[in-house]
């Protein structure tokens, strides 16, 4: 404003000098003295120092007042330049001298603009009440403070007033104040709800580098306000996916994003609250973070989602509680449970919205049993039921305690807690049937058949897999087999076997191993026709199914029946075969052979097999058989030095084996046929010492006995026989060997 001034002051000063030339010619020299006074003035006011100015234009005006003609020049410079620095120094004086000064001076140049410059003055000062007064009176005339006058209604929000004036200015021409006038009246009308009038006059202020930028957002706006999507959207997309337009588009990015956001159409939502994101520098609004989190959830983005969310989620509202949920869930499905159990714990913790924390409380459970934190889940969903009476979650609620306990392997407290519950869903019956199976088959490995077959019964009345049923069913069988209840276990091999269902594929190998355990039964009962065609069944079904173990199991089972029913030859033929296929039961196979040997009186194959045994397979749990067995065919044959040293063999290298007593019994007799009598009476010492409970003790007792007549000294057979009776005190069949004991010593002149 001021740089006005100095221009109009400039143009003027010329004139000024002219006429002081003049005034100088007509008047006295002390007129000519009073231009000092008028310069000095203009001096100071130049420079801004206004009260000097004022000052020497005063003294001016005051003092040489008699030689100034009314419409003398200077005399109006002089007095609008009082005017103006009295505006300039905020004097109370400004509006009265101003008035003044065009009341005096109603024609000049002067005049006409005072009110203008004031009003100028005040506009720029950002003194919009004042201005307008000053404005009001030169707008008629002057486009300028026309504009400058609607600017100044529109700062004080004196819209009714400011609106006709932009409407004429913008309506007079398509200058810069024009456009500006179409940009402040489209403003006007929209914050009056005028959408439709204020959108053309927007697209009009797009005209100007000055509105350009931010027009988009007021239109987009503008459509929004009306609820008209369509034509927001078309107007909007086409914008964002230009590039460095230098347009503010983050309004615009926002609106399309929320718009997408109300239609569910979240695919396209999402890249625009991106869009959005990336224009600010501040972080967004809760609710517009929530909505873009919630968007980038939906479309499965889970991890940008959890970003989103997460901040929002740490306010205790509301918005806060429903954005931990999400944000739950999000890492769920981002697989970081750990962070989705804090975050539905959040949720749950806030009282905002109880249908979310109903659903955050019982998620939290969830979690907990999917990380492996089973008794945590019992104790939590057994809290939420107490919370929640009538809780949607019942049953998927029971459902997770039914699988929390078949998780913590407690049955019996799961058995109990499911057999408690008033209503079953199938969820929960398939958890019963799995448990009780579970519980059945750890009594069946602890031989408790009695408590399995209960459980197996419980499986079993729940019948929602297939494959457990079917596996209940066989198990319980197994166990009935144990209790050595034959009968019941091959009516349910058979009702496996006859089963038919082609869906469930477990069903095929169940009924497989039926046979085999049928077979089982059968042998178990001496009914070994019945086991015999089982087996060869079984060995059939095995022999081209690739599972070989199964197969030279099955030949070996098959020979065990032949030689049960004393069938040799066909025993022999399939333990052969079981010896020619087998890999792991070839020393069982060759030891049968080697007794089937013994009784066709094949002594010297069977021994061929034995030795067999004995040097091809130390580590064998049939090497003792063997060995005793081998020992036994000598002492038969009355060999009996060999005799001696595979029972010695078998009683140093195998202490433990059940087979030791008999062999020192064998042992001794095989002394005493070779006369080493005191050989004979250490085994059977050995014997009566440190086996009493043996059966073969009192063999030894009478063999000792015998030994001692034999060698003369029968009154040490008086001692061990009272050794034995007094750790054996409820033996009464000695007395016999009292008897003998007597007699044998009065035969020997003992007594």
């Amino acid at each position: 404003m001021k740089r006005i001034f100095l221009a109009i002051l400039q143009i003027l000063v010329p004139a000024i000098f002219l006429t002081s030339m003049q005034v100088s010619a007509q008047n006295t020299l002390n007129y000519t003295e009073a231009g000092i006074n008028f310069r000095n003035g203009q001096e100071y006011f130049e420079a801004k120092n206004y009260p000097a100015a004022r000052a020497e234009f005063s003294q001016y005006l005051e003092l040489y007042k008699p030689l100034l003609a009314k419409d003398d020049a200077n005399k109006v410079w002089a007095e609008y330049y009082v005017t103006m620095c009295s505006l300039y120094m905020s004097n109370p004086e400004t509006e009265l001298l101003a008035d003044r000064f065009v009341r005096n001076n109603p024609d000049s140049p002067q005049a006409r603009n005072l009110f203008k410059e004031i009003g100028q003055y005040f506009f720029d000062n950002g003194d919009y009440e004042k201005a307008v007064g000053y404005l009001a009176k030169t707008a008629g005339s002057d486009p300028e403070a026309k504009y400058k006058l609607a600017l100044s209604y529109f700062q004080l929000q004196r819209y009714n007033e400011a609106q006709p004036i932009f409407d004429e200015i913008k309506n007079e021409s398509n200058t810069e104040n024009g456009i500006g006038a179409s940009y402040y009246s489209a403003i006007i009308s929209f914050r009056a709800g005028r959408y439709n009038d204020a959108i053309p006059d927007f697209k009009k202020a797009e005209q100007s580098a000055r509105f350009r930028s931010e027009i988009p957002n007021w239109v987009a706006h503008s459509y929004y306000r009306q609820g008209k999507f369509n034509e927001m959207l078309a107007y909007t997309e086409p914008i964002l996916k230009q590039k460095g337009t230098g347009l503010k588009i983050d309004d615009l990015a926002l609106l399309t994003a929320e718009v997408y956001f109300q239609q569910g159409n979240y695919e396209k939502a999402a890249p625009y609250y991106t869009q959005y994101a990336n224009y600010r520098a501040q972080k967004m609004l809760p609710a517009v973070a929530y909505r873009y989190g919630y968007s980038l959830y939906r479309i499965n983005q889970f991890a940008p989602a959890a970003e989103q969310l997460k901040n929002v989620a740490a306010n205790r509202d509301t918005l806060g509680q429903h954005a931990a949920f999400i944000l739950g869930i999000s890492y769920l499905k981002a697989n970081n449970p750990n962070y989705a159990l804090g975050a539905f714990d959040q949720a749950r913790k806030l009282n905002f919205n109880m249908g979310i924390k109903e659903d955050a409380d019982f998620n939290h459970a969830k979690v907990l049993l999917d990380l492996g934190r089973a008794n945590e889940t019992i104790r939590e969903i057994e809290e939420f039921l107490n919370n929640y009476p009538n809780t949607k979650y019942e049953d998927e609620a029971n459902e997770l305690v039914s699988e929390s306990y078949l998780s913590t392997n407690n049955y019996v407290a799961a058995l109990n807690y499911i057999e408690g519950l008033k209503k079953r869903s199938p969820r929960i019956n398939a958890a019963y049937q799995r448990i009780a199976f579970n519980q059945a088959v750890i009594d069946y490995n602890a031989e408790k058949y009695n408590e399995s077959l209960s459980n197996f019964d419980k499986s079993l009345s729940a019948p929602e897999n297939p494959e457990l049923k079917y596996a209940a069913t066989f198990w319980k069988a197994e166990a009935l087999s144990g209790g050595k209840r034959y009968n019941d276990a091959i009516s349910l091999y058979n009702q496996l076997i006859a089963s038919s269902d082609n869906s469930t594929k477990a069903l095929a190998d169940y009924q497989t191993k039926s046979r085999y355990s049928l077979a089982y039964a059968y042998f178990n009962m001496k009914d070994y026709d019945k086991a015999n065609a089982q087996f060869k069944a079984y060995a059939d079904k095995m022999k081209n199914s690739g599972d070989s173990q199964s197969y030279q199991d099955a030949l070996i089972r098959l020979a065990d029946t032949y030689f049960a029913a004393k069938n040799y030859d066909q025993a022999l033929k399939y333990y052969d075969q079981a010896i020619t296929a087998n890999k792991t039961d070839r020393d069982y196979a060759i030891y049968q052979k080697g007794l089937i040997l013994t009784f066709l009186g094949k002594d010297a194959e069977a021994k061929n097999a034995f030795e067999k045994v004995q040097n091809g397979f130390p580590d064998s749990r049939y090497l003792d058989d063997a060995m005793y067995q081998k020992a036994l065919l000598a002492f038969k044959g009355n060999k009996y030095t060999e005799a001696i040293t595979g029972f010695t063999e078998l009683i140093n290298n195998q202490p433990k084996s059940t087979y030791v007593t008999r062999a020192l019994l064998k042992r001794a007799l095989a002394f005493s046929n070779t006369n080493n009598h005191e050989g004979a009476i250490n085994d059977y010492k050995k014997i009566i010492n440190d086996y009493k409970a043996d059966d073969v003790t009192k063999d030894a007792l009478a063999g000792i006995q015998e030994e001692l007549n034999e060698v003369g000294r029968p009154e040490e057979f008086s001692q061990i026989l009272n050794g034995y009776q007094v750790a054996n005190p409820n033996d009464k069949s000695t007395t016999g060997l009292e008897y003998e004991a007597a007699k044998g010593l009065y035969q020997n002149e003992k007594l």
